[in-house]
C-alpha cells in the first residue's frame, strides 16, 4: 500500500554502489490503480516496460473511458455485475493487449466485531440481544447523496404510522441537499429523528452493532461498502433491487425494495454514453425508485413476516459476509469416491489463491495457477474440497458435474479462464463435502480467526490516519489500539532494504483520494492477500500466492445472477 512518495526517492544502493529507485528495484510487481486516480504515473518514464498495471474500478464514475481498461493489464472486478459488463465491452470493442477481467469480489472491515472486541468481558455479557420485535430503523448517509436517503425521508414523512427511523448524515450534506425541503417536516415528525455531525469510531461501531433494521437503499454502489458491514453486525437489510445491491442482499437474507434500473449519460459502461466505444445496449445500473416503493417494502416486511422470519434473513445476510449462503450450494453424493471416503473430505474455505506470472508481461497477462491445502483458510470466497477432487475445466463441465456453485463463484476466473499449472488442470473441486445443509448450518464466522479480521480494521485506520506512511500488512497492531505499531516512513532506516522484498501486488494510493473509501479497499484487498500468504507461501513450489478471489460478500444465490 504504497503513498506516491515512494516512488519519487531515489536509495543508495551500497551493495551496487549506485542510486535506485523502486522501480528499480520492483520492475515486475504489479501494481493496482484505483479507478482514474492514476496520476500519470503509468505514462512516466520511468515506469518499468514490464510492470503489469491492475485496474479496480468503481464502474459507475464518470471519469472512466475507454482508455482505462484498455490499458490495464488485468482488471480486478469487486462486483459481478462489473465483471460480467467489462467482458462485455471487451468482446465489443476488442481486446488488444489480452487485458483479463477477473471478478474478486471484496470486503469490508468488521465494524460489529472491531467495536465488540473493545469491550469488557463483563460489559460484553452483559449487552442485550439483537430483539428483532422491536423493530427500529437506521439509515446512514454519511457524506453520500447517493444513499437513497430522499426516498427514505419521502416515505417516513409521509407514513407516522411506521416503525422509528434513526437517520445519521454529515451536516453539510444535509445543509445543501436535504434542509430547505425537509427540516421543518423532520422536526415535526414523531417517528423521524436527525442526527448531524460526525460519529467517533466507537459511537458509530456500537451504532452499527446494535441495529437490528437497516435501511441501506443505494442508488448505486462501487461496491456496497456500508451494506456489507451492515451484514456484519447480523441485522435485517432493506436495499434496492438492482445491480450491484442485490448481490450483497436477495430475498433471503433481507428485503429488496423495487426499482427500475436506468443509466446516467455519463456513465461509460451504463449502455447509454455517447462516448466513443461506450458499452451499448445494457441496463444501466442506478436505481430509480421513489419514496412509495420504500413504504411498499417496509410494509411487506412488517405485515407478512414474523421476528423469527426475519432474524433468519439477518443470520443468513452475516453467513453470506463470511461465505455464500445455502442457496448457492448443490448437492451430488454420487461424485464421492471410496478412496475419497476412506481419506475424509474436508472443505476449505477457497480464497482462490494464484500465482503472478513472472517475468515480462505477455497479452493476456493473468495470475496462472491455484493450488490448495487441506485446512482451513480465512478470506473466504466459497467452500470447495481439498480431496478427491475432480477437475473443473470449463463451465460446462462444470455444471454437468454439479459444481454450479463453484462456476458462480469463478465465472470470470477460473472457469473461464482454465487455469492450468504444468498441463494439469489448477481449478478443482468436489462439491458433495459441501451441501447445502453442511454450509449452511456452519458458522463460517466462527472459522476464522478474530485477529485477523480485526488486524483489516487496523490496516484501514492506519492507512486513513497515517497518511504519509506505508502501512505495514503484516501482523500488528491487531485492533489494541488506534494505531499501528509498524509504520514506514520516509525516515525509516530500513526503508531500502523493506521495498526490496517486493511483494506479489502493490497498490497505489494517491494522497488526495487517501480517504476512508479507498483505504478501506486497500486494506480489503491486501489484508486478503496476506492471509492467503500466510497459509499458502510455496505450497508444493508453486511459490507465493496472491489472493484474488478476496472475502466472500456476495449474496449471489445461482450461477444465473453471474450471466454464466
Amino acid at each position: 500500500m504504497l503513498p506516491r512518495w515512494v516512488l519519487e526517492l531515489k536509495f543508495h544502493d551500497e551493495a551496487r554502489n549506485r542510486s535506485v529507485t523502486y522501480h528499480d528495484l520492483c520492475p515486475n510487481t504489479p501494481m493496482i490503480f484505483f479507478n482514474h486516480y492514476w496520476e500519470g504515473l503509468p505514462d512516466a518514464p520511468d515506469w518499468p516496460a514490464a510492470k503489469p498495471l491492475y485496474l479496480m474500478p468503481n464502474m459507475e464514475m464518470y471519469e472512466l473511458e475507454s482508455e482505462h481498461y484498455w490499458r490495464a493489464d488485468v482488471i480486478l472486478c469487486k462486483t459481478a455485475l462489473c465483471s460480467r459488463y467489462l467482458r462485455k465491452w471487451f468482446k465489443q470493442e476488442g481486446n488488444p493487449r489480452g487485458t483479463r477481467v477477473l471478478y474478486t469480489r471484496h470486503t469490508t472491515s468488521n465494524l460489529a466485531l472491531t467495536f465488540k472486541s473493545q469491550l469488557t468481558a463483563s460489559v460484553a455479557e452483559a449487552r442485550p440481544e439483537k430483539n428483532f420485535s422491536d423493530v427500529t430503523f437506521l439509515h446512514t448517509a454519511g457524506t453520500s447523496i447517493q444513499k437513497g436517503t430522499r426516498q427514505v425521508l419521502d416515505c417516513w414523512l409521509a407514513r407516522p404510522d411506521l416503525p422509528r427511523l434513526e437517520l445519521h448524515m454529515a451536516q453539510d450534506l444535509f445543509d445543501g441537499a436535504f434542509s430547505t425541503r425537509y427540516a421543518k417536516r423532520i422536526d415535526k415528525s414523531t417517528n423521524v429523528f436527525l442526527q448531524t455531525g460526525r460519529l467517533e469510531p466507537t459511537a458509530f461501531g456500537r451504532l452499527i452493532t446494535d441495529a437490528a433494521y437497516f435501511m441501506c437503499p443505494s442508488l448505486q454502489e462501487g461496491y456496497g461498502h456500508y451494506i456489507n458491514q451492515a451484514r456484519s453486525s447480523r441485522a435485517l437489510i432493506f436495499t434496492t433491487d438492482v445491480a450491484p445491491m442485490n448481490e450483497l442482499i436477495t430475498p433471503s437474507s433481507g428485503a429488496l425494495i423495487h426499482a427500475r434500473a436506468i443509466a446516467h449519460d455519463g456513465q461509460f459502461l451504463g449502455g447509454r454514453s455517447k462516448k466513443a466505444h461506450a458499452l451499448r445496449d445494457v441496463p444501466g445500473f442506478v436505481a430509480d425508485f421513489n419514496g412509495r416503493a420504500v413504504c411498499d417494502a417496509v410494509t411487506d416486511m412488517l405485515k407478512n413476516t414474523t421476528p423469527e422470519e426475519r432474524e433468519k434473513r439477518a443470520d443468513k445476510a452475516l453467513q453470506q459476509r463470511f461465505a455464500c449462503g445455502d442457496d448457492t450450494w448443490t448437492q451430488d453424493k454420487s461424485t464421492v469416491s471410496p478412496r475419497t471416503a476412506q481419506r475424509g473430505t474436508r472443505c476449505l474455505l477457497f480464497p482462490s489463491s494464484i500465482s503472478v506470472s513472472a517475468g515480462s508481461p505477455t497479452p493476456g497477462h493473468a495470475p496462472t495457477c491455484a493450488q490448495f491445502p487441506r485446512q482451513i483458510l480465512a478470506a473466504s470466497a466459497a467452500a470447495v474440497c481439498a480431496a478427491g477432487a475432480d477437475a473443473v475445466r470449463d463451465r460446462e463441465r462444470a455444471v454437468a458435474g454439479g459444481a454450479e456453485s463453484l462456476v458462480a463463484q469463478l465465472a470470470a476466473a477460473g472457469a473461464e479462464c482454465g487455469w492450468r499449472c504444468d498441463g494439469r488442470p489448477a481449478v478443482r473441486t468436489r462439491t458433495s463435502c459441501c451441501t447445502r445443509t453442511r454450509c449452511s448450518s456452519t458458522d463460517w464466522s466462527r472459522r476464522i480467526d478474530k485477529s485477523d479480521i480485526l488486524h483489516e480494521a487496523a490496516l484501514h485506520r492506519g492507512c486513513v490516519k497515517h497518511k504519509d506512511s506505508i502501512p505495514s500488512f503484516g501482523r500488528v497492531g491487531q485492533n489494541e489500539s488506534e494505531e499501528i505499531k509498524e509504520l514506514v516512513n520516509k525516515d525509516d532506516l530500513k526503508l531500502l532494504e523493506k521495498l526490496r522484498q517486493c511483494p506479489d501486488v502493490d497498490v497505489m494510493l494517491p494522497a488526495g483520494i487517501r480517504s476512508f473509501g479507498y483505504c478501506e479497499d486497500a486494506a480489503a484487498y491486501t489484508k486478503c492477500a496476506f492471509q492467503v500468504l500466510k497459509h499458502l507461501a510455496d505450497v508444493d513450489g508453486y511459490g507465493k500466492m496472491l489472493c484474488v478471489l478476496c472475502s466472500c460478500s456476495s449474496g449471489v444465490e445461482d450461477a444465473t445472477a453471474l450471466g454464466v
